[in-house]
């Protein structure tokens, strides 16, 4: 017999209500994993250990309240998601700074959820999470207040996080007030706040130290939940790491979320005039964006680079005799950027744009760069704008060495810049590249192409 739940509902049931009504809700809650993590109090969005966007809860905090408040727990963090807020205020070592970005994003959705924990729901889950606590310190504990609006800090409604964050800034210079009793702040540091700093260094949390009133004991790090795990990953065991010491493009994995959903919802329900006017907008965006779809392909390569490993068993064959080695990703797997140094793409500006792109997709992957006209004249990496070196070439244009020379350094995926006047390889000789080539073009449309997939750069007409 299994065990029975000691909650009303569970997280899957909860999920499923926003199907009735708001259903863009429940597709960007069916796109998330949800994992229940009793290490932080509240909920937080932060990463798996597959780099995928996981909402992680707190079972006695979430669970246990009201279903409504519950449902505006799950609201608030879908709206985070889908305004790109765990990208868009990237999280700094100023603390003040840090809180500004977290009433800012707070009370910018908040103002449009209908019911969100109170301050009693919050001493209520806090109770929930250790039974022997003290209730009246709870009570009398000034850093539980619940629910931030625009009205707690006596600002207009109907703004976004953007507005709030630059108001909040005037209304709370730094160093100075205190939102409740007007006295000078004063540095803590900060442990375990909300479950941040579990499994990290001292150095790290004395990074995450934040301002203290010490005359009433207000702190400014105040909310339904946590933002500090936005950038961070979260392993199965409960270990926090950072995002950047992974394989992991976060802006990619928010905005391919958000992207989805907006593509397969055919029926949104009932969303705020806000929603609607930013799916609006992304929709425009994203449909010329050249940027968005390169993302997508670099993405899709560096998720199937993995490598045999001894030390993680094949899950599929577990019941075996004997063990097969399972897979893991390889830590920098190697991306070929070719550019077609034939004479026809100069375009200096868009090659600038190209080149900030490689070097962000560097960050999580080898980029080697190889200057090709009807053969290879330089292959060197970058990881930096000065490592890019001037063009080389001017002849004609044969694609053939260029694909010889990706099958030579063994690379999992080839970006080649030109504009498809040459010579290709047949399909039957380039291997996993007919699948693994994204053909870059400038003001090109329509390309006929033997493989691979294009994405097209359109211009001013300006050369």
């Amino acid at each position: 017999m299994g065990t029975v739940s000691k909650y009303k509902y569970n997280i899957t049931e909860i999920c499923m209500t926003f199907l009735n009504g708001r259903r863009f809700y429940s597709v960007i809650l069916a796109k998330m994993v949800k994992q229940a993590c009793n290490k932080i109090k509240t909920a937080a969005v932060a990463f798996n250990s597959l780099g995928k966007v996981t909402l992680f809860y707190n079972e006695d905090y979430l669970l246990g309240l009201p279903l409504t408040k519950a449902q505006g727990i799950l609201e608030h963090e879908v709206l985070h998601i889908f305004f790109r807020h765990l990208t868009r205020h990237l999280r700094t070592k100023d603390d003040w700074l840090n809180w500004i970005y977290n009433v800012g994003e707070d009370v910018s959705i908040n103002q449009h959820i209908k019911d969100l924990p109170d301050r009693k729901d919050m001493i209520d889950a806090l109770m929930r999470i250790n039974p022997k606590g003290d209730r009246k310190a709870l009570e009398d504990d000034k850093n539980i207040v619940g629910v931030l609006y625009p009205k707690t800090y006596d600002l207009v409604e109907g703004r976004d996080a953007d507005y709030y964050i630059e108001e909040l800034k005037k209304k709370f210079p730094r160093k100075e007030s205190c939102p409740t009793c007007g006295q000078a702040m004063e540095k803590q540091d900060s442990k375990d706040q909300d479950g941040q700093g579990q499994g990290q260094g001292k150095d790290q949390d004395k990074e995450q130290g934040q301002d203290k009133c010490p005359t009433c004991g207000q702190t400014k790090q105040t909310g339904i939940d946590s933002h500090d795990l936005w950038d961070k990953v979260i392993g199965k065991d409960g270990e926090v790491s950072d995002v950047k010491d992974h394989d992991i493009d976060p802006e990619f994995e928010v905005q391919n979320v958000v992207l989805k959903a907006i593509k397969e919802c055919k029926d949104f329900g009932g969303l705020p005039a806000f929603v609607q006017k930013e799916i609006n907008k992304l929709k425009v965006i994203e449909r010329h964006s050249w940027k968005h779809e390169l993302k997508i392909f670099v993405n899709s390569v560096l998720c199937v680079s993995k490598r045999l490993s001894q030390k993680r068993v094949n899950r599929r064959f577990t019941t075996l005799d004997y063990i097969l080695p399972g897979k893991k990703k390889s830590r920098r797997p190697k991306l070929l950027l070719v550019r077609d140094t034939s004479g026809s793409m100069a375009n200096d500006k868009l090659q600038q744009e190209l080149t900030n792109e490689m070097l962000h997709i560097s960050k999580f992957a080898s980029v080697h760069v190889a200057d090709c006209d009807t053969d290879i004249h330089q292959v060197y990496e970058i990881h930096k704008a000065k490592d890019f070196k001037a063009y080389i070439g001017g002849g004609g244009t044969s694609f053939v060495k260029a694909f010889e020379k990706a099958k030579e350094l063994k690379v999992e995926g080839i970006i080649y810049l030109t504009d498809t006047q040459g010579e290709f390889p047949e399909r039957n000789q380039v291997g996993k590249y007919a699948a693994k080539t994204i053909w870059v073009t400038f003001d090109q449309e329509k390309v006929t192409l033997p493989f691979g997939k294009h994405v097209n750069i359109e211009t001013t007409g300006e050369r």
